[in-house]
């Protein structure tokens, strides 16, 4: 596969949206010319830097990046660890920023952004940024995009997909470009607050958190995806980015999968109804994390950000919406970032929950109707503290963590999870219904409630036995024993019981199923015809001669065509025919067996078959036919059909050969000699 790497001209961010204006008016917009630059132009008017070149370039709505609303919303998310103004020891991604026009407390605050990020996520290879503070008309606070894309590169995870120029590095462990990653401008008009403890003043925007937001964008939370009119478009050259691999519908439908260029597309990007559906995204929240798709197509703000209604101001998830209020400081990505950027390839540290798996259940106790299950957490970076479950503390130890939760109630119904640490909240994870607790073990009178079948094996030829499988189920059965089943006995495990009869003989009956219990004589029930064994399947082969070729005279060989029908084969080995193993043939089909190239010798020919693992199930025919008679003529020499002067020259000319195989050897005594010619010339004349 070829690797694929497309990038901007490394060119001052003012000029690069000028030459995007020049372009954009220039060519019309459409599907096919729908980039710059190897950039979709979606994304480019997504994060345009500039609102007139924005305007003048034909993007069909404003680009407001992140919009500004002036309306205090007094909040602080913090990091997950405080970084300084400097790369910290635990930093396992290293940026190098170029700063055009912005002042020192501008720097110091946009640094602080920098090594947040710089603690989240992980990468060998240095991250370049250019950043420009400059005056941005409108609403828009600041934005930001990756100057370039690759595809198909060493260890890219989807192919033909799109990476942002710093993951895609990130990924391939190398500089797949000499230009920078990730290019952004921040409006050096609006009222910041360049403090970095979160303490925002009222009326004051906080500028580390757009600034994260920001680099969010040029890290990968952004989408290709653009609306024109009604219609959808997504992709670069109908190459899709890796962030719209895993954007999904209300139905579950991939984003990608939807026809290019339709009225279908354009409306599902505005239905309000997309989601993330990677795991470690969804893992970091209690539903599947929503992607803003309002109902009107806003460039900028559509599709490449979390939905403002889920993840409202203060909360942990906040950060990528597409607005901030002034008072509201986000520090800190919120798990359901950091587990999109785990999803589309980023090493991701800081502390949130990947995953729970839930692991095995231990049956219900019928002295105190209680049961345990065993769950499994898999997190990133714990902070100091518990771990708390559903209210019950745990030590923290490593992930993955196996936990036991014990004494839980049996009741039968569906069981939340909720996690967090207790040294940070907001660490958590929530998963509904994520196991269910058995029925209730005691309070009542053991009951045998109902039988469930599952698989029946077929009839086994070797023996004619079969296995049947089937769950029985019952109430208050805790204190009653084993189960026995036709006098077999099996555990008991919350209320049920996994049965497995093995060696029934097959013989087309009903099977009746009597079940009671060791230490419970009234508990018990017959469940007559429970379930019907198969059709007898004794083994058989039968064979047929269908046809036998004449010799031929070239080879001095026939060809022979024999027809087998095989009635229930054994379950395993080959079958051999006349030693040659091949495949297990299907039951009832007849098949041919090409017999070619077998010696004219007119002897009796014996065919055999039989199977490995069942040598008792075989066909013999002895004779199945007889072999036709030589047709060789060793005289003939030249091989013409007649015996004459040429073959007299041939042999002459050959006279005295003693190497074995000398063509002139009539009577095959290993020399070409006087007795050779006189069976020559007695076949003199003759035709063969």
């Amino acid at each position: 596969m070829s690797r694929i790497f497309i990038s901007m001209p490394k060119i001052p961010v003012t000029k690069f949206f000028s030459l995007l204006a020049v372009l954009c008016l220039t060519l019309p917009f459409s599907a096919q010319d729908a980039r710059f630059f190897g950039i979709d132009k979606a994304a480019v008017c997504a994060h345009s830097y500039d609102k007139a070149a924005h305007n003048a370039a034909g993007c069909q709505t404003d680009c407001p990046g992140i919009e500004g609303i002036a309306e205090d919303h007094f909040s602080y998310i913090p990091p997950a660890t405080i970084p300084g103004t400097a790369p910290s020891a635990r930093s396992a991604a290293l940026f190098n920023v170029t700063y055009i026009g912005f002042s020192q407390p501008a720097i110091a605050a946009f640094q602080y952004a920098v090594n947040i990020w710089a603690d989240l996520i992980d990468s060998s290879q240095l991250i370049e940024i250019e950043a420009t503070w400059e005056s941005i008309p409108g609403s828009t606070l600041g934005s930001a995009a990756p100057t370039g894309l690759a595809q198909n590169f060493a260890g890219a995870g989807v192919a033909d997909t799109y990476y942002p120029v710093a993951l895609a590095n990130a990924i391939a462990g190398s500089d797949l470009s000499s230009d920078v990653d990730i290019a952004c401008n921040f409006d050096s008009e609006s009222p910041w607050y360049l403090g970095t403890d979160g303490n925002v003043p009222p009326g004051f925007y906080d500028f580390v958190t757009v600034v994260l937001h920001e680099l969010g964008h040029g890290l990968g939370v952004i989408g290709s995806a653009v609306v024109v009119g009604n219609t959808g478009f997504i992709g670069n050259g109908g190459v899709p980015y890796i962030y719209d691999r895993f954007v999904v519908t209300a139905t579950g439908d991939t984003i990608t999968e939807i026809s290019q260029g339709t009225s279908l597309l354009g409306d599902v990007l505005t239905s309000g109804g997309l989601y993330w559906a990677g795991q470690n995204g969804v893992a970091a929240a209690p539903a599947p994390p929503g992607i803003y798709a309002p109902n009107s197509w806003e460039s900028g703000a559509s599709y490449s950000h979390l939905r403002e209604d889920m993840y409202l101001s203060g909360t942990a998830n906040s950060l990528m919406t597409p607005q901030i209020y002034t008072g509201e400081a986000i520090h800190n990505p919120g798990p359901i970032v950091g587990g999109m950027l785990a999803d589309m390839g980023w090493g991701v540290q800081g502390c949130f929950f990947f995953e729970l798996d839930i692991g095995v259940q231990i049956e219900c106790n019928p002295q105190t109707n209680t049961y345990s299950q065993q769950i499994t957490l898999t997190y990133n970076d714990p902070p100091a503290g518990l771990l708390n479950i559903n209210g019950a503390l745990y030590a923290v130890t490593e992930s993955p963590q196996t936990l036991t939760m014990s004494n839980l109630s049996s009741d039968g119904q569906p069981v939340d999870v909720t996690v967090y640490f207790t040294g940070d909240p907001e660490c958590s994870f929530f998963q509904a219904a994520a196991f269910t607790a058995p029925a209730a073990c005691s309070g009542g009178d053991c009951a045998v409630t109902g039988l469930v079948l599952g698989e029946q094996t077929v009839c086994n030829p070797a023996d004619g036995l079969y296995d049947q499988a089937f769950t029985l189920n019952f109430d208050f059965a805790g204190d009653a024993g084993n189960v026995l089943v036709n006098g077999e006995a099996f555990s008991v495990f919350n209320n049920s019981a996994d049965v497995l009869l093995e060696n029934l003989v097959a013989d087309g009956s009903l099977v009746t199923v009597l079940v009671e219990f060791t230490d419970n004589d009234s508990c018990s029930a017959t469940f007559p015809g429970a379930f019907t064994a198969p059709e007898p399947c004794p083994c058989s082969l039968s064979s047929e001669v269908l046809s036998i070729s004449a010799c031929e005279v070239a080879t001095d060989s026939y060809d022979a065509v024999v027809e087998i029908t095989p009635l229930h084969p054994p379950l395993s080995g080959t079958l051999l025919i006349n030693g040659v193993g091949q495949p297990l043939p299907a039951s009832g089909l007849p098949f041919a067996v090409a017999l070619d190239d077998l010696p004219s010798d007119g002897l009796p020919y014996v065919f055999e078959a039989h199977y490995s693992d069942l040598e008792a199930c075989a066909v013999s025919l002895n004779p199945a036919f007889t072999a036709p008679e030589p047709c060789a003529c060793p005289s003939d020499l030249d091989g013409d059909g007649f015996i004459g002067v040429s073959d007299v020259l041939g042999l002459l000319a050959l006279f005295g050969c003693k190497s074995g195989d000398c063509v002139g050897d009539v009577d095959d005594d290993g020399v070409t000699g006087v007795s050779d010619i006189l069976l020559l010339l007695a076949a003199y004349g003759t035709s063969c």
